[in-house]
């Protein structure tokens, strides 16, 4: 706003045409602009201002805050790069756990097929051996009958000689239930020691996890506080910077030589800044005014 805007604004406003909404942007967003010019020249001015009294403790509190600021920016490296190798240690964890859960049911797989097998086979075993039970019995019985029918001898040696053949049939046939039985049992047991290594490894690698997930709840937990305490840091330090800023363009560059060539190269700047500071007086005037 120039001075000519701002006499004919006025001039509206004393004949009843007033618009104190848009003096009331415009103040606003003047007052945005001059804050980020303030900040921004403060920001480059601070180091050369340790003598000027007025802003002494403006000058220490941003000296101050910015050395708190590196050390809570060192720790969130640190935790920052923690997080990374704990995110890579459980990815690596998590990787080893599944290739071995892979192979141990695998394996499981194979023992359980060959469980189901055996099984099988005890129940053919088992099946033949009654059906030669069932002949050991019949031929017992057949020489029971002859003998009581007083069979021809040449008979009953035949008979007898048949349920010696049938009896060491089943002998053998029983022989290999047996066999069957200890084998079925020996790889029942080896399932059973094999789903004991893979309920183990489960339990290892979550207790493994679980740790590193722990540590990693902890670094997080850090980096959100050290990310809280820089957001204070950075507030605290803008309203520094700004306070720095408005005392410099206030006082020109009286404050120091270095101050004064900075303001120079600013000199754009500077002038929008004296422009903020005027567009907020002339509106505040007009809304001032009844």
């Amino acid at each position: 706003m120039n001075w000519l805007q701002f006499q004919l604004l006025r001039l509206f406003a004393l004949i009843g045409y007033r618009n104190d909404r848009m003096r009331m942007n415009q103040i606003s967003r003047a007052s945005h602009r001059l804050e980020e010019a303030e900040i921004y020249i403060g920001r480059r001015a601070w180091e050369h201002l340790e003598e000027v009294e007025p802003i002494s403790t403006d000058y220490w509190e941003l000296k101050h805050l910015n050395s708190q600021e590196k050390k809570v920016e060192e720790g969130l490296r640190g935790h920052t790069e923690k997080v990374q190798a704990l995110q890579e240690r459980h990815e690596l964890e998590h990787r080893q756990f599944e290739e071995a859960l892979v192979l141990l049911e695998n394996e499981r797989y194979e023992r359980s097929r060959s469980l189901n097998e055996l099984a099988g086979e005890l129940n053919l075993l088992q099946r033949e051996a009654k059906e030669i039970e069932r002949k050991v019995r019949g031929a017992g019985k057949k020489i029971q009958v002859l003998t009581e029918e007083e069979a021809p001898q040449p008979v009953l040696g035949k008979a007898k000689e048949e349920l010696i053949v049938v009896e060491k049939n089943y002998g053998h046939k029983q022989d290999e239930v047996d066999s069957k039985l200890r084998q079925l049992g020996a790889e029942e047991d080896d399932l059973k020691e094999l789903e004991g290594r893979i309920t183990a490894l489960k339990q290892e690698s979550a207790r493994r996890l679980g740790r590193i997930n722990a540590e990693l709840a902890r670094s997080s937990k850090s980096i959100n506080e050290m990310n809280a305490k820089r957001g204070g840091i950075r507030t605290s330090r803008l309203r520094h910077e700004r306070a720095i800023g408005r005392y410099v363009l206030d006082h020109g560059g009286d404050c120091s030589p270095d101050v004064a060539h900075l303001l120079r190269d600013q000199s754009v700047l500077v002038n929008r800044a004296n422009q903020f500071k005027r567009t907020i007086r002339m509106n505040q005037s007009l809304l001032d005014k009844t």
